[in-house]
């Protein structure tokens, strides 16, 4: 407090406790003779000593499907500090948890298996409010996921596609869990999935497959194959995915999806030969072809020098030097030696093709032979 007559800053305590709201406190100075000043600023402060709570909830259906679901923890006010440590979990695992608001986190729950009970608490102090007043702790959350459930799993894996005619099967099983009586259908579909997806040329009728898949009254496993078209193409490793869905007698997915991957086995070799030889009058362009003994899914590049008695560059032809592409899907690309017809008497000259190395294939595909050619420049000018 200031003395009478002194100038200074007044301090001033609130005398009794207040009860949880907003207030507002005005000063007003008076003089020595009695006169009284504008009111100050005035101040305003909240009174909170109310501790948070938290309620957790779920929209998904009781039971559970086993697949997992979200969880929305919802505080009585804003709140900092909490986290996903702040859970305390039995019977599934947490993931993506999310700060949605100020007062509002969600987070989402992966049973452990079909059948259990999931149980989350959330403790006292998990977070504060703005005042400081730690949170209660919430009501524990509890909810059962249906044991009636199918999973689909890859029998064998990877599989090689085979070569030549005819097809190679690929075998998948479906499972269920929660007792065998009566039947259960579920329908299932490939799609190509992957770096490198597999596609409806990869299978037997040349479309994606889809079926659906019976578990016997009785079984609990069921098996189905599909038929990989067999061929001669160098390809890479491709992968599928085969999805679940609609199961019916009350099942739900668990497992719903697989990955099947087909691995090439078809192989191929480079080689060179002439195509034609060339001549300057009347002019013949000269060519050699590169040939490759299969297929390829991708493209193929094979490097190459020219040498030889005839003169590059213009003189006696105008062929390049350096890379030459196989497409894809192709077997062969010819190097193309372009004469150029003078009218100097010179003997039959002789360009010659010497491989490199492969700068660009696919595994499988390799330098055979021959690996090397020559071709003649007839002179039969005038």
């Amino acid at each position: 407090n200031v003395a009478t007559g002194q100038l200074g800053t007044w301090i001033y305590a609130i005398p009794t406790a207040r009860a949880d709201g907003e207030y507002t406190l005005s000063v007003y100075a008076r003089d020595q003779v009695g006169n009284t000043g504008p009111a100050a600023q005035s101040v305003t402060f909240i009174v909170d000593t109310t501790a948070p709570t938290v309620a957790l909830s779920t929209t998904a259906p009781d039971p559970a499907p086993p697949t997992g679901y979200t969880v929305t923890a919802q505080f009585s006010e804003a709140v900092a500090d909490s986290s996903d440590a702040d859970l305390s979990v039995s019977n599934a695992t947490v993931s993506d948890f999310t700060i949605v608001d100020a007062d509002t986190y969600t987070f989402f729950l992966t049973p452990t298996s079909p059948g259990v009970t999931v149980s989350v608490n959330i403790a006292s102090s998990a977070a504060n409010d703005l005042a400081g007043n730690a949170s209660t702790a919430a009501t524990q959350f509890t909810k059962t996921v249906i044991d009636r459930a199918v999973s689909i799993a890859v029998a064998l894996g990877p599989v090689t596609e085979g070569t030549g005619s005819g097809s190679t099967t690929y075998p998948f099983t479906v499972t269920r869990t929660g007792g065998t009586v009566g039947p259960v259908n579920v329908t299932y579909a490939v799609t190509g999935s992957g770096a490198e997806p597999a596609d409806a040329a990869d299978f037997v009728g040349g479309t994606l497959p889809t079926g659906t898949v019976t578990i016997p009254d009785g079984q609990a496993i069921a098996s189905f194959t599909l038929n990989i078209a067999r061929d001669l193409i160098v390809e890479t490793t491709e992968t599928f995915t085969v999805t679940l869905s609609s199961p019916d007698n009350g099942y739900v997915l668990d497992t719903a999806s697989g990955i099947g991957t087909i691995g090439n086995d078809d192989s191929a070799t480079l080689s060179v030969a002439k195509l034609v030889d060339g001549a300057e009058y009347p002019k013949v362009d000269a060519a050699f072809r590169v040939t490759l003994s299969a297929p390829a899914s991708a493209p193929t590049a094979v490097g190459f020098t020219l040498g030889g008695t005839a003169v590059g560059g213009g003189t006696d032809h105008t062929a390049p030097v350096g890379v030459a592409i196989v497409t894809a899907g192709s077997t062969f690309v010819d190097i193309p030696i372009p004469v150029v017809p003078d009218y100097i008497v010179e003997g039959t000259e002789i360009v010659s093709v010497q491989f490199g190395t492969i700068s660009t294939a696919l595994p499988g595909i390799t330098i055979g032979t021959p690996t090397s050619a020559s071709l003649n420049l007839a002179d039969n000018g005038p």
